[in-house]
């Protein structure tokens, strides 16, 4: 079978192409990181020709990044570009959304525009599947995390009162999660 991963080169996608891969799925990668732009690729109509599935990690992923203009172009019109691709191709997609596309925690742009593309999905390609991943965590995290700074005696900045309740999930939990499906 032949993958594509969005946002392969980032923390859940090197994950899944290294699960993938050694179970011998062709994989690409498509990532800003090796010079190809999400939305430019799914663009252009060839390249889901002999592809089985999708999977849509790429994103702007920081519920502090206040940049109106990237997470609009990053999560929202890349994502229709990736989601318009697959139906057209009648290819398989999942995509990586976020707990914070659930109503009473959609407070940030990020927020915002992941619960836009579980809506744009939802009624433009249904079969679609949309993953709400929960603070993924596993070695090597990426740095300004919470895990991060625990693990780096990083002070660490609490929102609100400080009872807050987080839900960690384990990156091998979301890989098998991610290929479950």
């Amino acid at each position: 079978m032949k993958v594509i991963i969005t946002g392969g080169d980032g923390f859940v996608g090197r994950a899944l192409a290294t699960a993938l891969s050694s179970r011998g799925f062709d994989v690409v990668i498509v990532d800003r990181k090796r010079g190809i732009e999400v939305k430019e690729y799914f663009d252009i109509a060839g390249n889901l020709a002999d592809v089985d599935c999708v999977f849509h990690l790429a994103a702007q992923t920081s519920v502090f990044n206040t940049d109106k203009e990237q997470i609009t172009h990053d999560n929202i019109t890349s994502f229709i570009s990736v989601v318009d691709a697959c139906k057209r191709s009648g290819v398989k997609l999942v995509y990586a959304s976020s707990s914070t596309a659930h109503s009473p925690n959609t407070t940030s742009l990020y927020g915002i525009s992941k619960r836009l593309n579980e809506e744009y999905a939802r009624c433009y390609y249904p079969e679609a599947t949309g993953v709400r991943l929960h603070n993924v965590y596993g070695p090597d995290p990426r740095q300004g995390t919470l895990l991060w700074h625990l693990l780096h005696d990083k002070e660490v900045r609490l929102v609100g009162n400080g009872g807050n309740v987080r839900h960690f999930t384990y990156i091998d939990d979301v890989v098998e999660g991610l290929i479950y499906d």
